[in-house]
């Protein structure tokens, strides 16, 4: 008996099972974190960063004070839509329970039974310099004004509109005036609302306070 070729020929073997561990091994794990590991993205959010394109995570979307701005992947994201409001109707109250896909590194976008699909993008929306259409409110009794959403963002109003008066206390109607006219994003924290007869508001970025 050669000794000696039955060793070679053992060595071959323990060589080829390592190789069939090792990349067994790595073909299971690939993206994720082992197991003693803590895995930013394995709850009901991905606290991240490390959210993998098209891969869909669990998410709680907060829509008890409105949706404006999330976090997901370890970063902000802000409502696509310049008018947050539109396509946000019928969401479970406080918390609505889906997925949260990254279509792309600048892209998210939440999915829930009910089949609603809002978009969120990673820096607030809009261009600065444009005018869009868009309405203030005046509210009852007096002639302030109310903080509005527009483009991920709430804006709080720094003065008020010359000869407007919301409606009288108690006329079982709307709690405000709505006032229609354009509002330009003049940097990314502050804006100026402006009516056809060019009366002017100007608006700052404020956070959300929600209770």
């Amino acid at each position: 008996m050669n000794w000696r070729s039955i060793g070679v020929t053992r060595l071959r073997q323990i060589g080829l099972l390592v190789s069939i561990v090792i990349l067994t091994a790595c073909g299971s794990g690939v993206g994720r974190p082992s197991s003693n590991q803590a895995d930013p993205c394995n709850a009901f959010t991905c606290d991240g960063p490390g959210a993998q394109l098209s891969l869909a995570y669990r998410y709680q979307l907060g829509t008890h004070c409105g949706v404006l701005e999330i976090r997901f992947d370890g970063r902000p994201f802000y409502v696509e839509s310049l008018y947050p409001t539109d396509g946000l109707t019928g969401l479970d109250q406080p918390m609505d329970v889906g997925t949260m896909v990254l279509l792309s590194s600048h892209l998210a976008e939440f999915r829930d039974p009910a089949g609603h699909h809002i978009r969120f993008v990673d820096a607030p929306p809009g261009v600065i310099g444009h005018a869009y259409p868009f309405s203030v409110h005046v509210l009852a009794g007096g002639s302030q004004l109310i903080d509005e959403r527009f483009a991920g963002r709430l804006w709080h109003p720094q003065g008020t509109l010359p000869g407007v008066s919301g409606p009288p206390y108690g006329n079982g109607h709307d709690a405000y005036t709505a006032v229609s006219g354009s509002l330009t994003l003049e940097s990314a924290d502050r804006a100026v609302f402006t009516t056809p007869s060019a009366s002017r508001v100007v608006f700052v970025r404020t956070s959300v306070a929600c209770e």
